[in-house]
């Protein structure tokens, strides 16, 4: 778009944009697609199901989705950004959102879900549950030892913890000591790598050959 006109690749944009937004509304009203989050959070699933509840009313305005924190009336859609929470609602109508720019929002925020493998397509290949091809623990677990040994890792919990702590020491090791040299004081009283001793104080300094300005 320049100086307010649309170019064609913008018009065409906009309509396959729309033309996928739409088949996919379609799709996921008639059930044809079984959505699954693959993480414990669900709230975009929950806000789609919550818009499909919603569509053959056709109302302007439909209620916020089911709030997820008591405290809080827009929990429902925490998941998006301020710049679309303040789009779907309205200070004249509390407790609502606009349906039509709810339901934009909703799968906007799906087709990243889709895109990051938050959700996942049951039956496909391209939108599968990535979790489904992972390795029990049960099986990973008579492994894990020999892999530990093989990459240089510790194969018990605390010995990974303290691995991780101390590498993480190393790599700030250079930071702490610039921190050190300006206020005087460690970081951090878990430094195993202590930087080079240093005087706090000041030198002397002989001001009588400096003239000093009236």
């Amino acid at each position: 778009m320049r100086y307010g006109v649309v170019t064609r690749q913008g018009w065409l944009a906009c309509w396959r944009f729309w033309a996928d937004w739409a088949t996919g509304w379609r799709m996921s009203r008639a059930g044809k697609l079984r959505l699954k989050a693959t993480s414990n959070d669900d709230s975009v699933l929950a806000a789609l199901a919550h818009a499909r509840e919603h569509s053959p009313k056709r109302r302007d305005f439909i209620p916020l989705p089911p709030a997820v924190e008591e405290d809080e009336p827009e929990s429902g859609i925490a998941f998006a950004s301020g710049n679309w929470r303040r789009a779907v609602t309205d200070r004249r109508r509390p407790g609502m959102v606009a349906r039509r720019h709810f339901e934009a929002m909703v799968f906007c925020y799906l087709a990243e879900e889709l895109r990051t493998g938050d959700v996942a397509v049951l039956g496909s290949n391209e939108y599968a549950d990535w979790g489904a091809h992972l390795l029990p623990w049960e099986e990973c677990q008579p492994k894990l030892a020999a892999f530990c040994e093989k990459v240089g890792l510790p194969d018990t919990p605390a010995g990974f913890v303290a691995h991780l702590k101390d590498a993480h020491l190393s790599a700030a090791a250079p930071y702490l000591r610039a921190h050190i040299s300006r206020f005087g004081a460690y970081a951090t009283d878990e430094l195993r790598h202590r930087p080079d001793p240093f005087d706090p104080l000041l030198k002397e300094v002989d001001f009588t050959d400096v003239e000093l300005a009236a």
